[in-house]
């Protein structure tokens, strides 16, 4: 390494050398086994130490900062500079400035270059004095009402304030205190000015112009009178547009808020308004509303309804304030007395008496007489109906109903009642209101019911049928009839047919008269399930006339033979039959007459359920 002690076998070695100076470094590099190697050397040079540091004044934030360069090499010299403010702003200057927005502790670093190529690095923690961010707020500004002016101020705390309250003549223009007041006399456009520093010596200034309105004074306008019930309107001045306005107590007003509002109290009330600039500035006025009572008034009638024709009395009842009256409506005969008779014409009448006191209110009242007219009754109903069906009757024209006589109604005293009479009879209904009345009839025919009976139940074979004893009181042959269901049946609209159901059944028979008149009954024809072939078990074919040929004798609940055969002992079929049940066995077989002896028969059916039935047996063939 070049000294005489330092030594390393590591490829890649890392030494640190004692002091400057110059060094001879040797590298023997060797071969496989050391049998060969090879030496090089190099010059190594150490250089003085490279000394990085600067100094800088404290500032505030916005401020520029001044940094001075203090770095120190012992050889060569320094020939680059980089700084990096807040970690990544920087500068190549030597000396460079930088203005910190706010107020902190921020670290600086510093590299330094030598024309040696040594590079070194240092990082100083840098103190910025936070800045103030001046401002304040204000009272409302009127002329000689004093204003208070309160700091505000963020961003640092304040050591002392400067106020300048834009206000010349007066001795407190000025303050040092962070809140104070001051009164502007006169209107016009002032400036407040408040200047803030910190202890470090950071300042700041908020401007704030403002106006101070001319004087005003508030006219609420002059006191009014009115009848009790009756708007009457407020104006407050209008010097200027700008104005707003604020009316108390709210109760009477449609609208507490406007320069001229209505005003309808329900007593004498004072009535202040309080009138307002754009500035805030405020002042008040007063207003008398006079409310005057309405007088008296009511009519007093006999009755509210009067029939058609006649005449009614209405009498007017007023106090002593009342200087004049009058009626109106139609049919008077005189307006100049408080009690005057009327003869209505129209279905609805309005009759009003009209006062006026002695402050000029007026107050009114109206009474109604409506007339009642004569009914004219009318109803519906009429109709045919069957023995114990119900009619629904109806009547209108009046107030109050009765039917006449009451058997058969549900309720003889409404206008709509049901009707179920058990004979033809004439129902009568009287209409009315209070002064007339009227009726009008309802004609019902009552028709009678038939009379049937569905007949005896009855038990066949699924196959088998029976014709149906239906009966009936139809001497005149003019029902109607309908069997339901119409499976198995031969007709549907016959008195008596003939049912051959494949299961159990209940049939309905219904009936209908030629009035509409329905009556319904019915029948249970039970079926059973019976399934069976009848054939003898011997025959013989010798030509006497008795027993001479061999075949189904009778079947229960079979529908199709479909296969009718004989074989003889050797399995040889001797005679075959399909689709004929009356099919018989002569006892030949090819023209011959075949041997005494005994022989298989086989029966293949369908059954009137759609089932396959099977039937074998034997047979003996005698001669």
């Amino acid at each position: 390494m070049g000294t005489n002690s330092d030594i390393s076998t590591l490829p890649d070695p890392a030494y640190q050398y004692p002091d400057t100076g110059t060094y001879n470094v040797q590298l023997i590099a060797y071969g496989p086994a050391s049998a060969c190697a090879d030496t090089a050397h190099i010059i190594l040079k150490l250089y003085p130490v490279l000394q990085p540091t600067f100094s800088y004044i404290p500032q505030c934030a916005n401020v520029p900062i001044a940094f001075t360069d203090l770095s120190t090499t012992t050889y060569g010299q320094i020939t680059d500079w980089q700084w990096l403010f807040d970690g990544n702003i920087g500068s190549y200057e030597q000396n460079p400035s930088y203005a910190y927005p706010v107020g902190g502790t921020y670290n600086v670093t510093l590299t330094t270059t030598t024309d040696l190529g040594c590079v070194r690095s240092v990082t100083q923690p840098v103190t910025v004095y936070p800045a103030p961010d001046a401002n304040f707020s204000t009272t409302a500004i009127c002329p000689g009402v004093p204003v208070s002016f309160s700091d505000e101020t963020t961003g640092a705390n304040v050591s002392t304030w400067q106020w300048d309250l834009g206000n010349p003549a007066s001795p407190t223009n000025t303050a040092t205190t962070p809140n104070t007041t001051q009164t502007y006399e006169q209107p016009g456009t002032y400036t407040a000015t408040l200047t803030v520093t910190t202890a470090e010596g950071c300042t700041d200034t908020q401007i704030m112009p403002f106006t101070v309105y001319n004087y005003f004074t508030a006219d609420a306008g002059p006191d009014v009178e009115t009848c009790i019930g009756i708007p009457v309107a407020l104006a407050a001045t209008d010097e200027y547009s700008w104005f707003s306005y604020e009316w108390s107590p709210a109760m009477g007003l449609d609208d507490a808020t406007s320069r001229t509002p209505n005003a309808a109290p329900p007593a004498t009330t004072t009535y202040t308004v309080v009138v307002s600039d754009p500035n805030g500035c405020t002042d008040t006025d007063a207003a008398i509303v006079t409310v005057y009572p309405l007088p008296s008034v009511s009519i007093v009638a006999a009755d509210s309804t009067i029939c058609e024709g006649s005449s009614a009395t209405l009498t007017g009842i007023i106090d002593n304030s009342a200087t004049s009256y009058a009626w109106s409506g139609n049919g008077l005969n005189n307006n100049n007395s408080l009690s005057v008779a009327v003869l209505p014409t129209e279905a609805q009448n309005a009759y009003s008496l009209d006062v006026i006191n002695q402050y000029g209110c007026t107050n009114s009242d109206t009474a109604w007489l409506y007339l009642i007219y004569p009914v004219v009754a009318s109803a519906m109903g009429n109709a045919d109906i069957c023995e114990g069906d119900t009619v629904q009757l109806s009547a209108a024209g009046g107030d109050t109903y009765l039917w006449q006589p009451a058997f058969g109604l549900s309720d003889p005293d409404i206008a709509n009642p049901t009707a179920t009479p058990n004979s033809d009879v004439a129902y009568t209904v009287t209409v009315a209101n209070e002064c007339f009345d009227d009726t009008a009839t309802v004609h019902i025919s009552v028709r009678p019911m038939p009379v049937i009976d569905a007949g005896s139940a009855a038990l066949i074979n699924v196959g088998e049928s029976t014709t149906l004893t239906a009966t009936s009181d139809d001497v005149s042959a003019v029902y109607q009839y309908v069997w339901s269901p119409a499976l198995g049946l031969s007709a549907t609209n016959l008195l008596n047919p003939i049912a051959a159901p494949l299961a159990t059944t209940t049939y309905l028979l219904t009936a209908l008269s030629p009035y509409g008149c329905a009556a319904t009954d019915s029948v249970r024809i039970e079926v059973t399930n019976i399934f069976r072939v009848v054939i003898p078990n011997a025959f013989s074919p010798n030509g006497d006339g008795t027993n001479d040929q061999f075949g189904i004798i009778q079947s229960k609940g079979i529908k199709t033979i479909r296969a009718f055969r004989v074989y003889n002992r050797w399995g040889q079929v001797v005679f075959d039959s399909q689709n004929d049940p009356s099919a018989q066995w002569d006892g030949k077989f090819k023209g011959l007459d075949q041997e005494m002896g005994t022989y298989v028969f086989f029966v293949d059916a369908l059954t009137f359920l759609d089932e396959p039935y099977l039937h074998k047996g034997n047979l003996t063939l005698i001669r």
